[in-house]
């Protein structure tokens, strides 16, 4: 969410790129399925040094040439929340989608 990305319901099976600092309107977050295999390839003639990070980790940096390749893991993750959770009732909450403007 911070980094412009879509809000996405919790029971899509989907993967979310959002590029970092884009710089430019056309530089857009995009949403694929979640069986998708992604495959991004550095060109040889790119003249800038790219660099590639997920989930905070320090970053990686990416040569032409370099291939970076995403896909789902196999296995899954089971969240728990607190009894009467309402996915919506927290977006309303937490995004303050309640409140009037003025």
């Amino acid at each position: 969410l911070s980094g412009g990305g879509p809000i996405l319901h919790p029971q899509l099976d989907a993967v979310v790129l959002v590029p970092m600092f884009p710089h430019k309107l056309t530089s857009r977050p995009i949403v694929v399925s979640g069986n998708s295999d992604i495959k991004i390839s550095i060109d040889k003639t790119n003249d800038t040094a790219p660099r590639m990070s997920a989930d905070g980790e320090d970053y990686i940096r990416l040569e032409p040439d370099h291939v970076i390749y995403i896909s789902k893991k196999k296995e899954t993750l089971t969240l728990i929340h607190p009894e009467n959770y309402q996915y919506f009732s927290t977006l309303r909450s937490k995004l303050q989608w309640e409140n009037k403007p003025y």
